[in-house]
């Protein structure tokens, strides 16, 4: 997978199809987070994955702050995304 650039934002059209990217993510080690109207903030990297499991997805775009305060995800996202992504890459020694 390539070096995570960006955080986006994308929805499922069906819960069978969120929960079989959900499982994607968990398996493949992407973070991310989910609103309660089902949007989920994801790195860039996860598109790849979603697009070579044939998981279909809406993208919604680059996930602003604008656009993490709408989703009403709470607290400093990006932040707490970012802390995230080093201690993953902390304890696989990168």
């Amino acid at each position: 997978m390539r070096q995570h650039k960006r955080i986006v934002a994308v929805k499922f059209k069906s819960r069978a199809d969120e929960y079989r990217a959900i499982t994607s993510f968990l398996k493949h080690d992407i973070a991310g987070f989910v609103s309660r109207g089902g949007v989920h903030v994801v790195p860039d990297s996860a598109l790849d994955l979603l697009w070579n499991e044939d998981i279909p997805f809406a993208f919604l775009g680059k996930a602003t702050r604008e656009l993490i305060k709408e989703l009403g995800i709470g607290g400093s996202l990006l932040t707490r995304f970012m802390k995230l992504r080093k201690l993953e890459r902390e304890a696989m020694g990168i």
